[in-house]
């Protein structure tokens, strides 16, 4: 289990994750804080949970039982395995067969077995957001109505279009439970830097997933 915590001060202390113990500390009317980060870099969002584990004065805190990463090669979510110490269940997100190349993945098979090997499972599916509907757009051009649902959460960041679509992905193979809070990591391109709590859905419901805190999302 994961514990996140959320901070309402700039005043910084030594790493809370050395304590024992965590003991929320009632604060006035409470703003929590939004990282947003310039550029891509693919630390961004893992360095956005060390930055609010280093606050001194703690309102909130929430366990996380499972991790939602965008990682097509799979790197990202070795980082992140290493980032929280095995506190939460990690399932990769990679992307489906064919996306660059017929009849192929962009992550490898060693990589599938690193990860395998520290317990993280990787989906390989049909993209939430495209999918067949691609093939439509494609072939006769126009939008088809997720092309407008993407393009509304790209409005925040395409990392939290990005999270929201993983998580959808994977509720609907069964690997992260509905109704109970994830954070979910997503990003553009080359590695993440997007970080999300949120309440997944399956495809169907899509309307009531709900996304509760930014964790980190970049400025530009």
């Amino acid at each position: 289990m994961f514990a996140i915590l959320f901070a309402f001060s700039n005043c910084f202390a030594p790493n809370a994750r050395d304590n024992s113990a965590f003991i929320p500390t009632a604060v006035p009317p409470q703003t929590a804080i939004i990282s947003c980060c310039k550029g891509n870099a693919s630390e961004t969002a893992l360095s956005a949970f060390s930055l609010n584990w280093a606050t001194n004065i703690l309102s909130t805190i929430l366990y996380i039982d499972n991790i939602v990463i965008a990682s097509s090669t799979g790197k990202s979510a070795l980082k992140l395995y290493d980032a929280i110490d095995g506190d939460a269940e990690i399932i990769n997100v990679t992307h489906h067969s064919g996306f660059k190349e017929e009849n192929t993945l962009d992550i490898s098979e060693e990589m599938l077995d690193e990860l395998g090997e520290k317990g993280i499972v990787t989906f390989v599916g049909c993209h939430a957001f495209s999918g067949a509907n691609r093939g439509v757009t494609n072939k006769y051009g126009g939008y088809a109505p997720l092309d407008i649902v993407s393009d509304t959460l790209r409005m925040f960041s395409h990392g939290v279009k990005v999270a929201c679509e993983i998580s959808i992905m994977a509720a609907d193979a069964g690997l992260i439970p509905v109704g109970e809070e994830i954070i979910a990591i997503g990003g553009r391109g080359s590695g993440v830097d997007t970080a999300v709590i949120l309440t997944p859905v399956n495809a169907k419901d899509l309307f009531n997933l709900k996304i509760h805190e930014i964790i980190a999302m970049p400025r530009d």
